[in-house]
């Protein structure tokens, strides 16, 4: 199967998954004796979630909902209420708890309830997923044939409470190979990171590959109207970021300006793309320029929570004396 992202990571898929289950600590609490089961001749009669409900908690549930029937053959519904003091249920809960850290969540099982609780809404999201590994799920690879997913009548549910705190608040991949003729592995490849608990996706608005084929590129503005709702579904934090210079300083500008771009060898001139193009970062009009350029970008991307600002790979770096005379001053060692 030919898969996209980053090659120097993710063919240690073993290795990776192993570290992303321990990116949570799991803390133990109380125990009953009542058996939790799914199923048509389970005690589980709903899956219950408040009317204010946001996308990501609904997404949750229905997540829970459709893997339950593919397990047992039987439809649990969802009801935006539960009704006074309903017992049977699978309750969503959203809400403040100090015992929680950053997306961490709590499984409580008592009086007939399964209740997932955490602050934040994807975090009940990774409840679900941790509910459904215990019903025997398991989500190792990216796309629906790989998924392990069992088939039998019932689902019986240990009555053990937990809470799971991530040691790390920013857990994700960056995507390469993201463009228009991978859509599909994007696809499956967001919905795999969120049920490996992972919150951050880094994506390029257009960084053309520098090798043979498309392997090393990433391209988000050519899969956005796709994958955007992917993520978003999902309450993935989403960091338009790599090195992306030329989206808010393009190349364009060495016509009129050459001087807001970088002194290599005596001279300022641009080579071919990818890598040419560094600004000299000690002329004011060049930062000027792209600060503002990158302060309407974000104003018109509200759903970036994070815009990086990386310079080009490759070096070429300016070695004009003002910049160099500004690394020395910040201790910068820039290789040049």
């Amino acid at each position: 199967m030919k898969f996209f992202i980053m090659t120097r990571i993710f063919w240690l898929t073993a290795s990776l998954t192993l570290i992303v289950v321990t990116l949570f600590q799991t803390c133990k609490t109380d125990q009953n004796d009542d058996k939790f089961t799914i199923g048509k001749k389970g005690n589980i009669k709903a899956i219950v979630i408040s009317e204010n409900s946001d996308p990501v908690i609904k997404f949750a549930a229905t997540e829970l909902q459709s893997y339950f029937k593919d397990i047992t053959g039987d439809k649990i519904e969802i009801r935006e209420s539960a009704a006074g003091n309903e017992n049977h249920i699978i309750q969503f809960t959203h809400e403040k708890d100090t015992s929680l850290k950053w997306d961490g969540y709590k499984i409580e099982m008592a009086k007939g309830v399964i209740r997932l609780s955490a602050k934040e809404p994807r975090a009940l999201l990774f409840a679900a997923y941790t509910l459904l590994e215990e019903a025997g799920c398991s989500f190792f690879y990216p796309g629906k044939n790989e998924e392990i997913i069992p088939r039998k009548a019932l689902i019986e549910i240990q009555p053990t409470s937990r809470i799971y705190n991530p040691i790390l608040e920013h857990r994700g991949l960056a995507p390469y190979g993201l463009q228009t003729s991978s859509v599909e592995d994007g696809r499956n490849f967001i919905d795999w990171m969120a049920k490996n608990r992972m919150n951050l996706i880094l994506v390029s608005e257009d960084r053309p590959s520098d090798s043979d084929g498309p392997a090393n590129g990433s391209v988000w503005k050519e899969v956005s109207t796709e994958l955007l709702p992917e993520l978003q579904k999902r309450g993935f934090i989403i960091e338009m970021s790599e090195h992306c210079t030329h989206v808010f300083f393009p190349r364009s500008l060495f016509k009129e300006h050459p001087t807001w771009f970088a002194l290599n060898k005596g001279q300022r001139k641009l080579g071919p793309p990818p890598y040419s193009g560094q600004m000299c970062y000690s002329n004011k009009d060049a930062i000027e320029y792209y600060a503002t350029t990158l302060a309407k970008y974000a104003k018109e991307h509200p759903e970036f929570h994070i815009i990086g600002t990386w310079p080009l790979d490759g070096g070429d770096y300016c070695e004009c004396k003002k910049f160099l005379r500004i690394c020395r001053y910040c201790g910068l060692q820039m290789q040049v």
